[in-house]
């Protein structure tokens, strides 16, 4: 029951995780879990689905997972291993379209471009590149050197750190491109290119705007077409970092790449320069990857919502850890996956009216990802249960004394929050208090609505009044088979104690 002394300590505008700090920064938390920040709300994210036949294991483990795009912009789904590849449909059965098998390994970074209504990728040289176009099996391009990284950019199909069969080795900074892959690759000076910037090899291509940045094992460089007898201008970044984790990079449209850098945190290029993300984003990933396995790194990119995800290891076990970040807003959140070692990831659109939808590859099964299902789901029958939570951090009453900030002790009572209103989703509230992680008072509610029609509900947690100078609300999020529970702003309610004293006042100085 709210006291007529009460007063409100707004909770509003949530921007997300920040464990880079000693002490809270305004609107960011160092403590959550399993929940997403977009436009200074938070979402329980949505769980792993299993489906009986899209889920079907392939053979051997999968290495990538390719989207073929028709010319209806529906999208095939292509799953490579290091033998085969097979296709799927608006999610639906697998079917093998390898035609002659490959001769990869586990272990390997298959990586792939559309060119021209054509899909092409390549295992990381050990077979020459293939193609397919929508119809039968995958065709070999026997005219084509071997290569480890591929990229479509400006009419051309570029292969990166290709083999050279004249001294039977990979030539780790130069690169052979075509305007016809499927037919011609004639071995003229005026195919070739060379990324002789920097000793370090090339690992990757990644087309943005009217540039691409090739990815180095220790920079980058930003290849520009201008066409003429020079076709393309090509220029060291300085500053950039190169990167081991040719996966990570994904193109954020004109703003450039984001990739993981050999510095262990996430950074943009550009045209003209290297940003790193804020150190709220990257210091998780100092503390928590594991830089043994970081050059199996996975990424997406969810273009509707402006957000990059990650998929990282925490440990020997594989990509269990996953970052989002909004690059246009800044927010980040953070996520594990302790029953999904995440070996490959793409984000597919099965038809051009669908939403997107994140797909990830565990092992030989495929499982699509941030639905509404409540749990993480292994198969039909099993399932891991989720903890989705999001901590207000460290909150103190704050008053002022002759125009300097005073801290006062108070009476903490309760909180008011408003969730958007849903009739399947419950949330769950408990305290901590003084920077003791003990949490208590724990209460669960419904998020239906009280009125039919109504678009939110306001959950009063009351609790008996607690002697304290700081708060730690934790809001844990219940999500439903069918729907997420969204959290859109708050208070805490205070009793606040008579003004105490500013102590440090100069003895001078004369009392009010």
């Amino acid at each position: 029951m709210a006291q007529g002394n009460e007063q409100a300590l707004p909770i509003t505008g949530f921007k997300g995780l920040d464990k880079s700090q000693p002490v809270p920064r305004d609107g960011f938390t160092r403590s959550l879990q399993n929940v997403n920040v977009r436009e200074g709300k938070v979402t329980g994210r949505g769980g792993v689905t299993f489906d009986s036949t899209f889920g079907t294991a392939m053979s051997e483990g999968i290495l990538q997972l390719a989207p073929y795009i028709d010319t209806s912009l529906a999208t095939t789904l292509l799953r490579i291993g290091p033998t085969k590849v097979e296709k799927s449909t608006n999610g639906g059965a697998w079917s093998d379209i390898t035609g002659t098998a490959f001769n990869g390994a586990a272990g390997d970074k298959p990586q792939w471009a559309d060119f021209r209504n054509t899909l092409f990728f390549t295992n990381e040289g050990k077979d020459t590149i293939r193609y397919w176009e929508g119809t039968g099996n995958t065709t070999a391009v026997s005219s084509a050197p071997k290569c480890k990284g591929i990229l479509s950019y400006h009419g051309f199909l570029i292969l990166l750190h290709i083999f050279d069969t004249t001294d039977n080795e990979f030539k780790t900074r130069r690169a052979q491109y075509s305007e016809t892959p499927t037919t011609d690759w004639s071995a003229c000076a005026a195919q070739i290119l060379n990324f002789n910037e920097t000793p370090g090899g090339v690992v990757a291509g990644v087309p943005f705007g009217e540039s691409a940045a090739i990815l180095k094992e220790d920079g980058v460089v930003i290849l520009r077409w201008v066409g003429g007898p020079v076709v393309f201008n090509q220029r060291l970044i300085r500053g950039a970092f190169g990167t081991i984790a040719p996966l990570s990079a994904q193109a954020i449209g004109e703003k450039g790449v984001i990739y993981l850098g050999t510095d262990y945190e996430l950074g943009i290029v550009d045209n003209t320069a290297y940003t790193p993300l804020p150190p709220n984003v990257n210091d998780i990933l100092q503390n928590d990857l594991y830089k043994t396995d970081v050059a199996n790194c996975r990424s997406i990119l969810i273009p509707s919502e402006e957000t990059y995800s990650l998929f990282f290891p925490r440990d020997s076990g594989g990509n269990t850890g996953r970052i989002n970040f909004n690059y246009r807003t800044g927010e980040f959140s953070y996520s594990t996956y302790p029953s999904h070692a995440v070996a490959a990831a793409q984000t597919v659109k099965w038809t051009k009216t669908a939403d997107e939808t994140p797909i990830i590859a565990v092992s030989t099964k495929t499982y699509t990802i941030d639905t509404t299902a409540k749990a993480d789901n292994t198969s039909a029958t099993a399932s891991t249960e989720i903890s989705r939570f999001y901590d207000t951090d460290w909150l103190q009453f704050i008053n002022s004394n002759e125009g300097r900030v005073v801290h006062t002790a108070s009476t903490f009572t309760g909180a008011t929050l408003v969730f958007e209103a849903n009739a399947y989703t419950k949330c769950k509230v408990s305290v901590a208090v003084d920077r003791q992680n003990n949490f208590r008072f724990t209460k669960t509610y419904d998020l239906r609505a009280k009125r039919s029609g109504d678009e939110y509900v306001w959950v009063r947690y009351d609790v008996p009044p607690i002697k304290c100078e700081w708060v730690n609300l934790r809001i844990e999020f219940i999500n439903s088979t069918t729907a997420k529970a969204k959290l859109l702003s708050g208070a805490l309610h205070l009793i606040t104690d008579d003004m105490k004293r500013d102590v440090r006042r100069s003895a001078s100085t004369a009392e009010a």
